[in-house]
């Protein structure tokens, strides 16, 4: 059972006592199928970031795992809402941090899949998450974090904090919505600093209850799930799998994030229609494929060998950004280019076009340890070495598992660049179409501040 948090005093110092009360990477696509709403199109996204804490007993050379932390996006307590409100004071203030967030988005994409696989992500949620683990971490193992994160140690907390400060609350009735839910729970008999749990309240809004790892940890897995399936509006179920929470763990820390946002262009369902898409072997298959002809804003690039089409959502603050191959140019030349400070330099223009795009769901999962060691976060990481002691005295803490799942869904309801140079060509050089009939990359993005919520491969169909 899900208890509250309780504070005592031992040996001079507070911890939060989690004492209860007595009482009761794989990933995967598909294009349509039955049931789909068909009057205008919803992008639906979602994203899922677990952190497994272990306890490294380092006289015996064992390890046990502790807890785990989730980001994800899915439906969640709290709008988020779908802007930055004061964007030009936020990204003076905090210019480090949208730098690095722009650059990890499209960074780790490439360390976490293969150029052929499907794959989506939310960078935003990863930065909340490793924001979490920050405040639990100290010398190296934060400093690793922040460097990824972006900003500096004191100031990183409070981008975080301020971002989504910025845009919780600002859904818009019948535009876009973003909201995100955090949670904390640990093992009713374990102890954690007080300052911890309540700056994880202060910054990030997590509300804290103890739960019963140790006698009931399959019930509690199965209580964890419910929620995350709350909270991502039942896209994402059985998130922890038999045997991923035992009697040894520790606690949970979950962020969710969920977007939801119509197109301010809606595609008729009279328009749509099966069309060949062409897989990364080369292979066409049949797709339902929505269209529409009207003014759409689209950009080319010849340097990078590739088209933008950019798809705004109802409310003009969220759009999706598409990024597709002209010819006989890979995917995988052009994504090895592409960073979100090119996109930001890509000056679209409006023009007629009769646009293409594929309906489809895509699902992904991966574990985030190797790629972000590659990114230069390792301390977290090691049990020998690992810093979390700002989390609790026990000082033997360390991640063993950071894993990240996500889901996407474009039907016709809604979704949810040298910077040297930034040349680019004319749209009338474009064709009068655009045509998704081949892999591309996506982004789905904060206008103002040019963040990126989700990004996004989709190689097969």
């Amino acid at each position: 059972m899900v208890e509250d948090l309780k504070v005592r005093g031992t040996g001079g110092r507070e911890f939060v006592s989690l004492k209860g009360r007595t009482g009761s990477s794989s990933s995967g696509v598909s294009a349509g199928g039955g049931g789909w709403t068909w009057e205008l199109v919803r992008v639906l996204a979602l994203t899922l970031t677990g952190v497994f804490i272990g306890v490294s007993l380092r006289s015996a050379g064992n390890q046990m795992p502790l807890s785990m932390f989730w980001s994800g996006a899915g439906g969640g307590r709290g709008d988020m809402g779908c802007l930055v409100r004061d964007a030009v004071e936020f990204a003076r203030l905090h210019a480090g941090l949208i730098s690095r967030a722009r650059g990890f988005a499209w960074g780790m994409l490439r360390e976490t899949s293969k150029p052929d696989d499907n794959v989506v992500e939310s960078p935003l949620s990863v930065d909340f998450t490793l924001g979490m683990v920050g405040l639990g971490a100290a010398g190296k193992t934060l400093d690793e974090i922040v460097s990824v994160v972006g900003g500096g140690e004191r100031t990183f907390h409070d981008g975080l904090r301020q971002l989504r400060g910025h845009v919780q609350g600002c859904s818009e009735k019948d535009g876009p919505q973003i909201r995100m839910a955090n949670r904390l729970f640990v093992e009713q008999s374990y102890s954690l600093l007080p300052d911890f749990v309540s700056r994880t309240a202060e910054l990030y809004g997590a509300s804290a209850s103890s739960i019963d790892f140790k006698g009931r940890s399959d019930e509690s897995r199965k209580q964890i799930n419910d929620l995350v399936g709350k909270d991502t509006a039942g896209k994402i179920k059985d998130l922890f799998p038999p045997g991923s929470i035992g009697s040894d763990s520790r606690a949970v820390l979950v962020n969710a994030i969920y977007f939801k946002g119509k197109w301010a262009l809606p595609f008729d369902k009279r328009n749509t229609r099966n069309m060949p898409f062409k897989n990364a072997a080369g292979n066409p298959v049949d797709v339902p494929m929505m269209s529409r002809h009207d003014s759409f804003e689209s950009a080319y690039h010849p340097e990078l060998g590739a088209q933008f089409l950019k798809m705004r959502y109802v409310g003009g603050n969220l759009s999706m950004v598409i990024i597709l191959p002209v010819g006989s140019t890979p995917l995988s030349q052009v994504e090895a280019k592409l960073n979100q400070d090119f996109i930001q330099s890509v000056k679209f223009a409006p023009s007629m076009l009769r646009v293409f795009i594929p309906r489809f769901q895509l699902e992904s999962s991966f574990e985030l340890g190797d790629s972000l060691g590659q990114m230069g976060i390792r301390e977290i990481f090691s049990k020998d070495t690992c810093n979390l002691s700002l989390m609790s005295e026990q000082a033997d803490l360390f991640v063993s598992r950071m894993i990240h799942k996500a889901y996407i869904e474009v039907n016709e309801e809604g979704t949810e660049a040298s910077a040297a140079t930034g040349a680019l060509v004319s749209t009338r050089s474009l064709p009068p179409q655009f045509l998704v009939d081949r892999p591309f990359l996506f982004a789905v993005q904060e206008e103002r501040l040019g963040l990126p919520l989700f990004v996004g491969r989709v190689s097969n169909l």
